[in-house]
């Protein structure tokens, strides 16, 4: 297809075979928040680990819309997403398929991270985007499944009981209603912690209220950061009016160039014993250079 001018220009790229049409998209618009967030799960992720709980278990996680796996590709992998768009980009426009998939192990091959173990799960509608993030080791377990028309699977159910953060890079747009409240309310008994990336043009306040509704409190882990760059200026200036109906105006929506978006982090109100500014300590902004 053509150049992307809009996000819902990548419902034809986001359930490929071949991940480079979607990096390449992408990479005019520097999209930055798979670098943020892995590098806020590398710096707290422990800390809140042991905040969680004392046992050993590896940190456990459920990345939503993970799509190809960016988040997971950053954490386990010392690249940027930077290095991603320059990698995907030097290939030819062809689908590459399946075929690709040892090529791209072998580029991340010797650039393994020293983090602690972690166990990722990805929760995508897009199945092929899922096979080729766990192809390529950003994660362990799949759960292709649509939120927004179904309830969780048991197997999801069960990877809710044991997981210490649900974390999400913008995807919420589409997940607020229903999907999203079904998701929290089937991990109640274990209160996971939430990292949100809401979109300006997206309506946060019905999974805020969900989530007050069971006993979290909200707290801006970072203001406002630079997410990406709008793709046209019809996307832009749709964003901009979308958000200010939702009271969000001026730098809170968009700033240098910039879509903005906080980092929330939701703790159950029996969690909260580490302040935000203690699990911070060691974390840079990361984006899209490292």
């Amino acid at each position: 297809m053509t150049k992307p001018e809009h996000k819902n220009d990548f419902e034809a790229l986001y359930n490929l075979r071949d991940p480079g049409p979607y990096y390449r998209g992408l990479e005019p618009a520097d999209y930055r928040m798979p670098g943020v967030v892995s590098g806020l799960i590398r710096a707290c992720g422990e800390r809140l680990r042991a905040a969680r709980r004392q046992d050993a278990r590896p940190l456990r996680l459920l990345d939503i819309g993970c799509g190809f796996g960016a988040v997971g590709t950053l954490l386990r992998y010392d690249i940027g997403m930077r290095d991603l768009f320059t990698y995907h980009g030097g290939h030819s426009q062809a689908d590459r398929g399946p075929s690709a998939w040892e090529a791209d192990k072998g580029f991340l091959a010797g650039k393994k991270r020293d983090v602690p173990p972690m166990e990722i799960a990805g929760l995508d509608i897009a199945d092929r985007a899922l096979d080729y993030a766990k192809s390529i080791g950003a994660i362990d377990q799949v759960f292709a499944e649509n939120l927004v028309a179904n309830d969780p699977s048991p197997a999801l159910i069960d990877w809710l009981a044991t997981t210490d953060i649900v974390m999400e890079c913008g995807a919420l747009a589409i997940l607020y209603e229903p999907g999203f409240r079904r998701m929290i309310e089937a991990s109640v008994p274990n209160r996971p912690w939430f990292l949100l990336c809401p979109r300006p043009d997206a309506d946060r306040t019905p999974v805020v209220e969900t989530l007050n509704r069971l006993g979290y409190q909200v707290e801006e882990l970072l203001a406002p950061t630079d997410y990406r760059k709008c793709l046209s200026a019809r996307e832009e200036a749709e964003v901009i009016s979308v958000a200010a109906k939702l009271g969000r105006e001026g730098a809170d929506a968009y700033s240098g160039g910039y879509l903005q978006v906080p980092i929330l982090l939701f703790r159950h109100q029996d969690d909260c014993d580490a302040s935000v500014s203690d699990l911070l300590q060691g974390w840079r902004d990361e984006g899209a250079n490292s």
